[in-house]
């Protein structure tokens, strides 16, 4: 009997907070986790009102952020219907042509079949400005750090502290 009262409760309160608010957006999705994406989904996701999640799933795997792929993915599937965007007006088209290279060598670069990459491109309005002395700079570069690159009295593969530790000064070299 207490657990039927509980969820009555718990419906009157979905309907008063959709009463309130007519839609939801939650921008940044990625870093929802499973307990949000449940009460959000619970709140909104009965076709009674808009329900708006925008996120990429490439970010939710920074778990230091609060993301979580599972998250993401399960609120994939609950979605009617998706959008993506096919068009980058925020980066360097040499810096996109590089990405696309990197995860189209694979037909499943993200491990997850329900991640797929799309295929982006830069509008001609964006241009490649990243200069140096006058010369345009590779916007996608790699460095692989090594054991080479520790001090000599330290054997063997490089360490996450290490690399930590490392990675701010390579990066600004």
């Amino acid at each position: 009997l207490e657990q039927e009262a509980a969820k009555k409760e718990s419906r009157g309160l979905a309907h008063s907070v959709r009463q309130i608010y007519n839609a939801c957006l939650i921008d940044e999705f990625q870093d929802t986790d499973p307990r949000q994406y449940g009460i959000f989904s619970r709140l909104f996701n009965t076709g009674e009102a808009p329900f708006f999640m925008v996120g990429d799933p490439k970010q939710a795997i920074y778990g230091f952020r609060g993301g979580d792929i599972f998250a993401y993915l399960t609120a994939g599937r609950h979605c009617r219907q998706q959008a993506t965007l096919t068009h980058n007006y925020r980066s360097a088209p040499r810096l996109v042509a590089g990405v696309e290279a990197v995860f189209t060598r694979s037909p499943n670069p993200f491990l997850f079949k329900d991640i797929r990459y799309t295929h982006v491109a830069s509008p001609e309005i964006v241009q490649d400005v990243l200069t140096e002395n006058g010369s345009a700079v590779p916007p996608f570069q790699f460095c692989l750090v090594t054991g080479s690159h520790l001090p000599s009295d330290q054997k063997g593969p490089v360490s996450k502290s290490a690399a930590t530790r490392m990675i701010p000064g390579t990066v600004a070299r």
